[in-house]
């Protein structure tokens, strides 16, 4: 049966209502207790871009571009609330019901509930009110996901979706650099999936070369041709050496690059309090306006090295990614032992922002945008950090234990040689997706819970899958 129609067979058309109604009772319930969405220190730069209709520096343009594209069909901050939340409607539908084409479940009441389970991820309820790049990237990740494991799945060529699944994947890396780790997890899919078929195993692999090429290019290009700056990714380098930042009272004065060597004379003049792992884990080197990112930025600015703020802020960037280069390579040891492996308990149990800043007055760029009829972004009532994130925080620790366990007990059992070939890979490749975007994510950035929410829908593919193939084994017996 296609797809398609396996989505609205009776039974299927059933839980599809309900979910469309949930949606739209949750989306109303927030929208009542934040009225005017949710600002945070990143929506003016989103809104920069958007008025430039250009890469401004700071991040990709793809956030902003799905900015102007709701303003081209009305001109109203709450276009683009509308748009995040009905795509993460039709996400969360896809992926439901894409577990349950490829490995249907032999226990009903066990996919009533895995259904319940991932329609209550209330972090992402908050992320579509916000005026952040979270939730698209979320949702897109969600039909990636899925479109993926309709390729494991298909017993034909589908180059329909293959074309999918390499424009969303292009998509994902142009909205948020940290995307760049979904070619690579891609195309080792790829590398499985057509093993055995040359031209599309071709085809496959120089699409996702593609995306990491252009995506790079472009981004090398932007910062050249507007700042005169030869780097990839400025925010990149200020969070790199965030990163970096607790082995810098370890770091030796012997560095031979003249502006490197003032900068980490500079950093080293600091209190060791700034580089420890909490303030690392944190982002506050990045963004205490005392601390000494922002210090040498000040200083650069000052001194017009760099004429305007945001070149400097991209000189900045590339100069710190060179300088955080440098640490992590002469005290690997100590970066690993004193960022990496506690940062990647981060994918276990993450930080929660809550719900940011939430009485912002109205960014002038935003005006610039799109219509707004109040002057400061304050909620009605703050629910999310009152009364689920805490919640949210515990539900995601313990599916990630879970998850390791049922993984855990799936390989050391061997059930892999009981089931059929559609569940294993199912199982299989979403455990390695969530291990591989949980590694990457680690290394780049401080993990909050909006940065690895994505894996919770996937803890929760694996944990029933596992669940309902006991469930199957057992009623075999």
């Amino acid at each position: 049966m296609p797809f398609i129609n396996f989505i609205f067979t009776p039974f299927n058309r059933k839980i599809l209502l309900i979910l469309f109604l949930y949606h739209i009772l949750v989306a109303f319930v927030f929208h009542w207790a934040y009225p005017f969405t949710i600002y945070t220190p990143d929506t003016p730069n989103y809104f920069l871009a958007a008025d430039a209709k250009d890469f401004c520096g700071y991040r990709p343009y793809g956030y902003s571009a799905f900015i102007n594209f709701c303003m081209l069909l009305y001109k109203s901050i709450y276009v683009i609330v509308f748009f995040q939340s009905f795509l993460y409607f039709v996400a969360i539908a896809l992926f439901i019901f894409t577990i349950e084409y490829i490995s249907p479940f032999k226990n009903k009441k066990l996919f009533y509930l895995f259904t319940i389970l991932l329609s209550l991820s209330g972090q992402v309820f908050l992320l579509n009110n916000s005026l952040l790049s979270d939730s698209i990237f979320i949702s897109l990740s969600l039909i990636w996901i899925s479109s993926l494991l309709h390729l494991f799945n298909s017993k034909k060529n589908n180059y329909y979706l293959i074309a999918l699944n390499l424009i969303i994947c292009f998509s994902l890396a142009k909205i948020r650099y940290a995307g760049l780790i979904y070619p690579v997890i891609g195309l080792l899919a790829g590398l499985f999936i057509y093993r055995k078929q040359l031209l599309n195993l071709f085809v496959y692999v120089i699409g996702f070369l593609l995306i990491v090429l252009i995506v790079y290019q472009q981004g090398v290009s932007q910062n050249k041709t507007k700042y005169g700056i030869d780097v990839f990714s400025a925010f990149g380098g200020w969070a790199k050496l965030n990163n970096a930042s607790v082995v810098i009272p370890e770091a030796k004065d012997d560095i031979r690059e003249k502006e490197m060597y003032l900068l980490n004379a500079l950093f080293k003049r600091y209190p060791d309090s700034i580089y420890s792992t909490k303030n690392v884990l944190t982002s506050q080197l990045m963004w205490g306006k005392l601390y000494p990112e922002k210090k040498y930025l000040a200083f650069i600015y000052s001194k017009n090295k760099v004429h305007g703020y945001v070149p400097s802020y991209v000189y900045c960037g590339k100069l710190y990614g060179e300088y955080a280069n440098y640490l992590i390579k002469t005290h690997i040891t100590s970066f690993i032992t004193k960022f990496y492996l506690p940062n990647l308990f981060g994918a276990i149990s993450p930080q929660d922002e809550s719900s940011g800043n939430v009485h912002i007055k109205v960014d002038e760029n935003i005006r610039k945008v799109c219509d707004t009829d109040f002057d400061f972004f304050a909620p009605r009532c703050d629910i999310y950090g009152a009364f689920i994130s805490v919640f949210d925080k515990i539900k995601y620790a313990t599916l990630a234990i879970l998850f390791i366990f049922s993984l855990t007990y799936y390989v050391a059992k061997k059930y892999f040689k009981l089931v059929t070939s559609n569940r294993n890979i199912l199982f299989l490749f979403i455990s390695f997706f969530i291990i591989l975007n949980s590694l990457f994510l680690a290394y780049v950035h401080p993990v909050l819970l909006r940065y690895v929410i994505i894996n919770e829908f996937l803890f929760i593919a694996v944990i029933f899958v596992f669940l309902d193939e006991c469930y199957k084994l057992k009623a075999n017996k």
